[in-house]
């Protein structure tokens, strides 16, 4: 098997793929084996009047395929899953519950028809644990994940940055496009995060760019407003400490 980068992927974003992959195989495999089902809910709450299709031509329809995989990620036992912190504590509004509702509701929303784009239940509310109507949007991949690798920590203990050995600097580092680039050397290693930021930023505008024409507008109000602050707070930030 080839290492991941050999086929042009960081080693964070191998193990999301992996992870996405177990999920999907878990998934699978609960609706093979028919095991949805507790006392006639999906999930134990989850209710299916069949009144929506489920499946064509013996596969899941793309809104069954989101539908159960949200209620799993909710009130599953998939200990893959369960393990991830945006899942802890995580659950679908009463609506959501009937999938009749979330299947119309899918009709209607931007970006559903694009092939492999995920429901997401934080990126409008940072850090909600609801899956419901007013909080989820589809997005695609390198949307999600680049707004998940943003928030993940290292043993530097700042984002972005770790401690290049050979020189005694801080190295500064991004993954984008399925690749990792180098942004420098710092003596400090909160300059070094602040220059992420400050290159993440512009990042964010090349994904607004790329998928505006089919990315709900709620989620680019989010992007512009986060990464804007954060370009503007990051360059201040490195003038100061100059």
């Amino acid at each position: 098997m080839r290492s991941p980068d050999q086929i042009g992927i960081t080693w964070e974003e191998n193990q999301l793929l992996m992870q996405q992959l177990r999920e999907k195989a878990a998934l699978e495999n609960r609706r093979q084996h028919n095991i949805f089902e507790v006392e006639g809910k999906v999930y134990g709450v989850g209710v299916n009047d069949k009144s929506r299709p489920a499946y064509f031509n013996n596969k899941a329809t793309k809104e069954y395929d989101h539908w159960i995989g949200m209620l799993e990620r909710c009130y599953g036992k998939n200990k893959h899953i369960k393990s991830r912190p945006t899942y802890e504590s995580c659950e679908c509004s009463e609506n959501f519950k009937s999938y009749s509702y979330f299947y119309d509701w899918c009709q209607s929303q931007v970006g559903f028809k694009n092939s492999g784009w995920q429901l997401d239940k934080d990126i409008l509310i940072e850090g909600n644990k609801l899956y419901s109507e007013d909080t989820c949007v589809f997005v695609p991949c390198d949307v999600n994940n680049f707004l998940t690798n943003r928030k993940k920590q290292n043993r530097s203990g700042y984002i972005g940055v770790s401690f290049h050995k050979a020189s005694g600097k801080y190295a500064a580092q991004i993954s984008f496009g399925g690749k990792r680039k180098h942004l420098g050397l710092f003596e400090k290693p909160k300059d070094g995060e602040n220059f992420y930021f400050l290159v993440k930023s512009r990042m964010a505008i090349e994904l607004i760019e790329k998928y505006k024409s089919n990315l709900d507008e709620r989620v680019i109000d989010v992007l512009l407003s986060k990464y804007k602050t954060e370009e503007i707070e990051a360059g201040k930030r490195l003038e100061v400490n100059q």
